[in-house]
C-alpha cells in the first residue's frame, strides 16, 4: 500500500508540474502576441500586413520600369507572380510588390526579420528578400508581384530569373475577375527547391526565349492552357516532383527534359526533338510526335520506367556507355511506334508494336551478359534493317506483313521467337 502511494503521488506532482509549464508558455505566448517583436523565454513573436511598392532602389534611383528588361529574384519561400490585372491592391501601377502577411513565433537568437534590398548591378536588376524564420508559423504568406496591367511595364521584354530556396510557388499569369490581361516574358529562368510552378490560362509562352523551369520536389504544370513554346527551346526539371501538361508543343524546336527521380506526365508533346536526362523516374507520354533521345542520360541512367501510347519519331537510348551502368535497367513500353527503334541496354525490357522504321536493339557485352527481354512488333510494310542482339534475355520478334531480307536474330543462350503470317517470304539461316 505505501509503495502504490508513493508511485500516485509521484506522478500526481509530475504531471502537475508539466502542467504549470504549458501554462507559463500559453501565458508567455499571449504576452508575445500582444507585444510583436519583444523577447520573452528566449522567443519572440512577428506580425505584419504590409503592402511595400518598389519605386527606387536602394541607392535611391528612381526606377522607370519601362527600362527594366533583366531582373533576378532571390527569396526562401515567398511566392512570386506574374500577372497583369486591375485589383485595388495594385493601385501605385506597374511594378513590383512585396505583400508581407507572415505571422508566427521565432527563436530570438538567430531569428531573421522581414526585409530586403533592391539594387542595379550592371544593367540587371537584383531583389533580395529576407523572409522571418520561426519554429511555429501561422502564416506563411508573402508575396512577390509583378504586374504589367497599365502598359506602362512591358513584361515581354522582361528576361526573369527566381532563385527559391525553400518553398516558394511561382504563377506564371493572373486568375482573377477583375479586368485580367494576357501576360508574357521575353525569357525565364525559374528554380524553387519545394514550391510549384503553375502556368495560367493568361500566361502567354509562344514567344518566350530560351527558358527554363525547375522544381526539384514540386510540380510544374498547366490549368487549363495550351503550353506552345515555338520561339525557342525550354527546359523542365525536377529531382523528385511532378510535371504534367495536357499539350506540350515547341514547334520545330526542341523540349529538354531533366528527371532524376520524379514523374513526367505529357498527354501530347510536339518537338523536334525531346532530349530527357534521367536517372530513374516516371516517363508517360500519350501522343509523341518527334523524336525522342536519351542521349542526355548516357552517363546517368539507371532504371527508368518509359511508357508512350504512340510515337511518331524515332526512339534512342543508351544505357551502357558506362562499366557502372552495367546493372542499368530501363523498362520501356511503346504502344505505336512510327519511326527508328534505337536501344541499347544490358537489363530491363522492350516492348514496341507497329514499329515502321530501323530496329537496333542490342543487349550484349563482353564483361557482362546482356539479359534484356525484348518483344517487338514489326509493321506490315516495314523492310528496314532488323537487328536484335542479345545474350541471356529472351527475344520474341512479331512480323505483321513482309519480312525484311535484312533481319539478324542472335542469342547466346536465350530463346527466340519469331511470329508472321503465313503469306510471308523470306529465307532464315
Amino acid at each position: 500500500m505505501a509503495q502504490g502511494t508513493v508511485k500516485k503521488g509521484f506522478f500526481f506532482y509530475f504531471g502537475l508540474f508539466i502542467l504549470l509549464l504549458v501554462a507559463v508558455f500559453m501565458v508567455c505566448l499571449v504576452v508575445m502576441m500582444f507585444n510583436p517583436g519583444a523577447t520573452v523565454l528566449w522567443m519572440k513573436y512577428f506580425t505584419a500586413n504590409s503592402n511595400t511598392y518598389i519605386s527606387q532602389t536602394d541607392d535611391n534611383l528612381t526606377l522607370n520600369y519601362s527600362l527594366v528588361t533583366d531582373l533576378t529574384i532571390n527569396c526562401n519561400y515567398a511566392n512570386v507572380s506574374v500577372l497583369a490585372n486591375n485589383e485595388n491592391i495594385y493601385g501605385k501601377g506597374d511594378g513590383i510588390y512585396i505583400i508581407n502577411r507572415a505571422k508566427g513565433f521565432a527563436v530570438a537568437n538567430g531569428s531573421k526579420n522581414f526585409g530586403y534590398t533592391f539594387k542595379k548591378v550592371g544593367g540587371e536588376y537584383v531583389l533580395d528578400l529576407t523572409e522571418p524564420n520561426g519554429f511555429l508559423f501561422f502564416s506563411k504568406d508573402i508575396q512577390i508581384v509583378l504586374n504589367g496591367h497599365k502598359g506602362t511595364w512591358n513584361l515581354a521584354n522582361l528576361n526573369l530569373t527566381i532563385n527559391g530556396k525553400e518553398d516558394c510557388d511561382v504563377t506564371l499569369g493572373g486568375t482573377s475577375a477583375i479586368d485580367e490581361k494576357n501576360v508574357s516574358l521575353a525569357s525565364a529562368t525559374i528554380e524553387t527547391e519545394k514550391g510549384d510552378i503553375v502556368f495560367n490560362k493568361t500566361f502567354l509562352t509562344a514567344e518566350m526565349g530560351a527558358s527554363s523551369f525547375t522544381s526539384n520536389s514540386g510540380k510544374i504544370y498547366a490549368v487549363s492552357n495550351q503550353m506552345n513554346f515555338g520561339g525557342a527551346d525550354v527546359t523542365f526539371a525536377t529531382n523528385t516532383g511532378r510535371i504534367n501538361f495536357e499539350n506540350l508543343n515547341a514547334g520545330t524546336k526542341q523540349i529538354h527534359v531533366k528527371n532524376k527521380k520524379g514523374t513526367i506526365s505529357v498527354d501530347k508533346v510536339i518537338a523536334d526533338q525531346i532530349n530527357i536526362n534521367c536517372t530513374q523516374g516516371n516517363f508517360h507520354f500519350k501522343e509523341v510526335t518527334g523524336t525522342i533521345s536519351f542521349a542526355d542520360s548516357n552517363d546517368t541512367i539507371i532504371s527508368p520506367v518509359i511508357d508512350i501510347d504512340s510515337i511518331n519519331g524515332d526512339f534512342f537510348l543508351n544505357a551502357t556507355s558506362r562499366e557502372e551502368h552495367y546493372k542499368s535497367s530501363p523498362a520501356i513500353k511503346i504502344g505505336n511506334m512510327n519511326g527508328d527503334l534505337i536501344v541499347y541496354a544490358l537489363k530491363g525490357s522492350i516492348t514496341a508494336k507497329h514499329i515502321t522504321g530501323e530496329v537496333d536493339v542490342e543487349s550484349s557485352n563482353p564483361d557482362v551478359k546482356g539479359n534484356m527481354n525484348v518483344n517487338i512488333d514489326i509493321s506490315a510494310d516495314n523492310t528496314n534493317i532488323i537487328n536484335v542482339w542479345n545474350q541471356d534475355g529472351n527475344v520474341k520478334v512479331s512480323f505483321r506483313g513482309k519480312v525484311s531480307n535484312n533481319v539478324e536474330l542472335r542469342t547466346l543462350s536465350s530463346k527466340i521467337e519469331v511470329y508472321f503470317l503465313s503469306s510471308a517470304k523470306f529465307t532464315a539461316k
